[in-house]
């Protein structure tokens, strides 16, 4: 699940955070404009994309970071589309439905339409944290989580590259301690 969904699951049902792909995750802010002023004159009233109220890297980290780094708040100073995938993000902005739009790297990697992704800039990327968790309920056997857990860390490259995993590792929920403690929102 995503890492803010896992914050979510740990504190309301208890889940723990067991595997996880090696690579941290990181959002980036994508825009026809090769180099974007990030100041309030320039951000406010400006439609920005998102994916999803909730996606971590794409929406969550951005709207952080801008708050922190910029203090601007997009939610109360900006138009904020949610497009239902990365993809529509990224022709979103190509097309000038967005002026910013958030996505990932994974997914702006595999985005597949030259078109529009060579109208397209990466002009910030946010902090990297700790990528998807595989999660399990309280309720689940030890043994068939050590399982899984060996299925995953001995998963073949055929199937992780289906996957754009190159690696999975052990994690542990305190490695999300980081995420709870940013207190980010949707």
């Amino acid at each position: 699940m995503n890492p803010y969904h896992f914050v979510v699951a740990n504190k309301e049902a208890s889940f723990t955070a067991f595997i996880r792909a090696q690579k941290n995750i990181q959002g980036i802010v994508l825009s026809k404009e090769k180099k974007v002023d990030f100041s309030k004159e320039n951000l406010k009233g400006k439609v920005f994309l998102f994916p999803a109220p909730n996606a971590f890297a794409a929406t969550l980290l951005p709207k952080y970071e801008f708050k922190n780094k910029f203090d601007f708040d997009i939610d109360k100073e900006a138009k904020v589309l949610y497009v239902n995938s990365h993809d529509s993000v990224y022709k979103g902005i190509s097309r000038d439905i967005g002026y910013i739009g958030g996505g990932i790297n994974r997914t702006y990697n595999n985005f597949k339409n030259n078109t529009d992704k060579n109208k397209l800039n990466i002009v910030y990327k946010t902090a990297k944290y700790p990528s998807h968790p595989i999660a399990y309920h309280p309720r689940v056997k030890k043994e068939d989580i050590q399982k899984l857990q060996n299925v995953f860390l001995n998963m073949p490259k055929e199937i992780k590259s289906i996957l754009s995993i190159k690696e999975f590792i052990k994690t542990n929920t305190s490695e999300y301690d980081v995420i709870r403690n940013l207190n980010v929102k949707k």
